[in-house]
């Protein structure tokens, strides 16, 4: 518990750092950043295998979204993959993809690519700033996820997740 507090103090840090050197969504440096190694290597594996997570990348270049992605340790009760907002200024909206350790590589690409299209949606509503807009958000246009109590889910996302499924691992799922 006391690592993942360090570890999201540290990345609102970094978020406000870098919230200060923006300059807009052309500002440099990359949209998608990660806060740790196995992170890292899951977006560069990410990008590698799967059309759908590059393209997310891209399409995050150019917006307002710094998304930061981290891998959470695992907890019970917690989530495989969150999505949450870390900070934002004037002119920068910091997010966060929270993507379980204890899952198999292939299913953390996944899920990075569900948890970045979530990224790319927000990255169009510009009123959406805060967990609690965002929530708000998903209340209306997604539907209540059953795994979790508190989450919703969202058609976008999903169709990122299954699309990233199947060019992962050469399956096809409804």
């Amino acid at each position: 518990m006391r690592s993942s507090t360090a570890l999201l103090a540290g990345a609102f840090t970094l978020a406000l750092a870098v919230g200060a050197e923006a300059r807009g969504p052309g500002f440099a440096g990359p949209h998608v950043r990660a806060l740790d190694p196995a992170a890292a290597a899951l977006m560069a594996e990410g990008q590698q295998k799967s059309a759908t997570v590059r393209d997310l990348f891209k399409k995050l270049d150019g917006t307002d979204i710094v998304a930061y992605v981290r891998i959470a340790p695992p907890s019970a009760g917690t989530p495989k993959a969150a999505f949450t907002f870390v900070s934002n200024s004037k002119v920068v909206r910091f997010v966060m993809a929270s993507i379980s350790g204890d899952l198999p590589a292939d299913r953390r690409i996944e899920l990075l690519a569900h948890e970045l299209q979530h990224a790319v949606d927000v990255a169009r509503l510009p009123w959406v700033t805060d967990n609690v807009q965002f929530q708000n958000y998903l209340s209306h246009t997604g539907w209540r996820d059953a795994t979790t109590a508190a989450g919703y889910e969202t058609a976008t996302a999903s169709r990122a997740e299954r699309q990233a499924r199947k060019e992962v691992r050469g399956v096809s799922l409804p």
